[in-house]
Order: C-alpha cells, then structure tokens, then sequence
C-alpha cells in the first residue's frame, strides 16, 4: 500500500480545510470528484454563515483571499423572532466588532480550498474496504488502489465509509421537515441584515448576499 501518515475521506470543506490545515505530514485526500471551476455570474443557493473564527482559520489556509471580495458579505445586524412576540437584535457597531458574521456560497468557498490544495489527491475515486490494523489502517479503493496510514478521518457525510467501516453504531432521526432554498432580488438595500423566524418549529431566514 501506498503510505501515509494521514488519509482524509471527504472532499467538502470540513476535508480540504483539514488537508490543507495539516502542515510537516504526508498527507492523501480521498474524494468522489475534484472540485470543477465555478460559475461567477450566478449565485449558488446553498450558503453559509461564518464565524469571525472560521474566517480567521481560512484566512490562515489562504483559502479567504482567494474568494472574490464582493462575494464575501457581512453581516451587521442579526434580527430573531419567536412563536410570541418575544424578539432579539445583535448589532455589530453596538458589540465593537466589524461584523457579526460572514456570509459566503457553497460553491465559492469549496472552490478556494481547493485551489492551492498540496496533498496527494484520489478524485474521482470510490472506497472499497477499510481494515483496521494494530499499527496503521489501510484503505481499498475500487480500482485495486491500497492507501496505508497511521490515521484516517472521515469527513465523508451523514452516511459515512469510514463510520461504517470502523463500525462505530449511529441512530438516525428524521426531522420530519422539508427545506424551500432560493435567492432573491431585493427592492431595497438589505443592509447586510440576516432575519430569523422560528416559529412553532418552522423556520425562516433571509440572508444577505451582495
């Protein structure tokens, strides 16, 4: 087998940021597919909200700079409602802080860490079986493959390889919901404000892109 001294399963940003993050180690990044370039015009309908902390973890990873700057959106205001009339607002200038949160599409952020990504990477690849041995464990991919390692993460999803390989048990819950996502175009400036509704277990939320 081919060794490592870390095998990362899962080509999302939990993977990359890890793969990237992991410095003085030989390091393989195991994915269903490489990240393809993305379209700049339109907007990606599945984003997230991060943290100051999150942004500085990337900005270390050199995957912040590398996300256009006008795609980057803060979030100044955080307005909450509940079932009753019982409501909460969180104001960046009232905290002393430039910003309460970042607010950046999926495709866009998978897409800088992915460039400058320095690991050996197996993309396409599909994952066959994984064996645990005393010292390392070693990594069957479809294709005959082996990757050997001293320790193997997955970061691969709700339905993960690597869980079920190491038979780590897991019970499932459904939510019972469904999810409506779409962008919108405002009529007035949004002024980089996020909204929030809960409501007798729904939720709704708005927030803000350029």
């Amino acid at each position: 087998p081919e060794q490592h001294d870390l095998v990362v399963l899962g080509g999302g940003p939990v993977g990359v940021s890890l793969a990237r993050a992991v410095r003085g180690l030989s390091v393989a990044l195991v994915a269903h597919e490489r990240r393809a370039a993305v379209n700049q015009n339109g907007f990606d309908v599945r984003v997230y909200a991060l943290s100051p902390g999150n942004v500085a973890f990337l900005k270390e990873l050199g995957a912040w700079q590398a996300i256009a700057e006008d795609r980057r959106v803060p979030v100044h205001t955080m307005r909450i409602y509940g079932d009753d009339a019982s409501s909460l607002e969180f104001d960046a200038y009232a905290a002393g802080v430039s910003e309460l949160a970042w607010i950046v599409e999926d495709a866009l952020l998978q897409e800088a860490l992915w460039v400058g990504l320095e690991v050996d990477v197996f993309a396409p690849a599909q994952c066959e079986l994984l064996t645990l041995q005393p010292q390392e464990a070693v990594l069957q991919l479809r294709d005959g493959r082996q990757l050997a390692a001293k320790l193997v993460v997955g970061a691969d999803g709700a339905d993960s390889f690597v869980r079920a390989q190491a038979g780590i048990a897991v019970t499932d819950n459904e939510y019972g919901q469904s999810a409506l996502v779409a962008n919108f175009r405002c009529e007035a400036p949004h002024a980089n404000t996020a909204w929030q509704w809960f409501q007798r277990g729904a939720v709704l939320a708005f927030l803000p892109l350029r």
